[in-house]
């Protein structure tokens, strides 16, 4: 019978020291020089942005755009509208001083309403529901 002789099927020796420190230490230094690149770029931008913008920036007038506009800040103003709202459902006013036609708040309009009933509207009768 004819046997191959036994070849090892790995490395027999190990990885030489010298080359794998050079690697890590220039991956390490240029890591080192990016970070460096960057802390000057922003340190050298943010003296060049620092100052106040030039006045034509400031005199520039700008247009109202139209109607309908978008809404900056919606629960602000949504509150605002509602306490309008709030305010002219539960507060005397005049809506026409010159014909002499008022508001009033809307629970007493509908107490008034009770009452007095309707114009127009058939009065209420004791059992009908």
């Amino acid at each position: 019978m004819n046997e191959l002789p036994h070849k090892p099927t790995h490395e027999t020796r190990d990885l030489p020291f010298g080359p794998l420190a050079l690697a890590v230490l220039g991956i390490l230094l240029g890591l080192g020089l990016v970070i460096a690149l960057v802390a000057f770029l922003y340190g050298w931008l943010g003296v060049l942005l620092s100052g106040d913008p030039p006045d034509v920036v400031s005199r520039v007038e700008r247009p109202v755009p139209p109607e309908p506009r978008l809404i900056v800040i919606p629960g602000a103003q949504m509150r605002e509208l509602r306490n309008r709202e709030e305010a002219l459902l539960t507060s005397y006013g005049w809506t026409d001083a010159e014909q002499g036609i008022a508001r009033i708040p809307a629970a007493r309009a509908l107490e008034l309403a009770v009452e007095r009933g309707l114009p127009g509207w058939p009065a209420h009768e004791e059992g009908q529901p």
